[in-house]
């Protein structure tokens, strides 16, 4: 296994841990981000890149790769308040280039900003990839 996938891995349970220790989180409610101007989709994985700024995964798209989002949060409530979507992100060589592309169902998204890179995962073909940024 080589030393990215481990650290992915690493990383990954490390988040979780921390997750599950700490405390006084609040719950915020579902957002329908239909006010912001950002038709419905299937998004299905979202990870923190910097400061507003997030990597979103839709498992219907029609290729492989990421939304990038800002959401702009409440900085005392955590309320959002702007939401804004960009054009799908993809990387042609990340994957091969035929017509099952569009079947690649990415369900997860991580991002190693040492690196600057993405890990998507695909769950029709059981395997992450990687997209430098």
């Amino acid at each position: 296994m080589n030393k990215k996938m481990l650290l992915l891995i690493s990383t990954l349970g490390q988040l979780l841990l921390q997750s599950t220790l700490i405390s006084g989180q609040t719950v915020l409610k579902q957002v329908n981000l239909k006010k912001f101007g950002i038709a419905p989709a299937n998004y299905s994985g979202i990870v923190h890149v910097a400061a507003d700024s997030f990597a979103v995964v839709d498992d219907k798209s029609a290729a492989d790769g990421f939304i990038p989002f800002r959401i702009v949060q409440d900085k005392e409530t955590g309320q959002i308040k702007e939401v804004y979507a960009s054009p799908l992100l993809y990387d042609r060589s990340a994957l091969s280039a035929n017509s099952e592309r569009s079947k690649a169902d990415c369900e997860d998204i991580t991002y190693v900003p040492e690196w600057n890179t993405y890990f998507i995962a695909s769950e029709a073909w059981q395997k992450v990839y990687e997209y430098d940024d």
